[in-house]
């Protein structure tokens, strides 16, 4: 049922044309329908510039771990009003507190404009005095692609990473070269490789579109911390996670890839209304659940 709304939808209000405001009003829009589960606080704050907003599940006032969120939106689309809803549903099944963020979106703003928001707004945490173990980094579509490209800006700057990378069918080939951006083009209901090429261009600008930071896919990956992705059969971004699930296993980094069947992209979204949508945010809670705790390094003074 929520495949065919989409196509229809699709069909009735898609443009190609049409102004970017009206993709990001018409996603602020239906996203809100899905609305805030009960018993949860949201603060909005500034961070060096950057809007953001914390979210804070009933009873995981006092939690330690930190769910960074990136949302998705093809780089151009989303906010941390249109994220609320699945933001929240999240961080409530894993027992944390989430902190989401307005990156600079495009065509404004260009690579590399929301890989340095995200690495700021990481930074700015670490200086509030979370500890990087107890910092998750998790994003859906776009925003996916984008939890890995500051996993790997932070590995490369020398900065703590987190204790894990968490991606919801990210985006993580610009260059829509996988087979599935044609294999699956009935498959998916919403999603078209026309338009995921347009919104990819919007971003690049002139950067070439297997630039690592920009197409995590292209990257080296090595010494990533631990990864979960998830993504749909029925997916044109199926591809990209398994391209980057392998490139990641081959480099070392402990890596699990799920593959739903006959999922459609970002289906976690409607958790509460879909039971594949529950059970996918079950695993992203016992994946956490299950990494282990990160070695804690005592400094003891030599004896006089």
């Amino acid at each position: 049922m929520i495949k065919w709304m989409f196509r229809i939808l699709k069909w009735v209000l898609y443009r190609k044309n049409d102004p970017v405001h009206r993709f990001r009003k018409g996603m602020e829009f239906f996203t809100g329908f899905l609305g805030l589960p009960k018993n949860t606080t949201t603060t909005t704050i500034d961070i060096e510039g950057t809007e953001a907003e914390w979210i804070i599940p009933h009873g995981c006032e006092n939690s330690q771990r930190v769910m960074y969120f990136l949302h998705g939106g093809a780089y151009g689309m989303g906010s941390i009003k249109s994220h609320r809803p699945i933001v929240a549903r999240i961080a409530r099944r894993c027992g944390v507190k989430a902190l989401h963020i307005n990156y600079r979106l495009a065509p404004e703003h260009i690579f590399p404009a929301a890989v340095e928001d995200s690495e700021k707004c990481y930074k700015w945490l670490l200086k509030q005095g979370t500890k990087p173990e107890d910092i998750i980094i998790c994003g859906d579509s776009a925003g996916g692609g984008l939890t890995m490209a500051t996993l790997l800006k932070l590995r490369d700057d020398n900065v703590p990473l987190p204790l894990c990378g968490i991606g919801l069918s990210p985006w993580l080939d610009l260059g829509t070269t996988g087979a599935s951006y044609n294999d699956r083009a009935k498959l998916d209901p919403y999603i078209d490789k026309e338009a995921v090429m347009d919104w990819a261009q919007r971003y690049l600008g002139a950067t070439p579109f297997d630039h690592p930071l920009a197409s995590p896919a292209y990257a080296d990956p090595h010494g990533l911390p631990p990864l979960l992705l998830q993504v749909g059969t029925h997916e044109l971004l199926h591809d990209d996670a398994i391209t980057f699930a392998e490139n990641a296993a081959k480099a070392g980094v402990d890596v699990e890839l799920e593959i739903w069947e006959d999922m459609f992209h970002v289906w976690h979204a409607f958790a509460g209304f879909m039971p594949e949508a529950d059970m996918a945010l079950d695993n992203i809670a016992k994946f956490i659940h299950n990494l282990p705790a990160p070695v804690k390094v005592e400094t003891k003074q030599a004896a006089a």
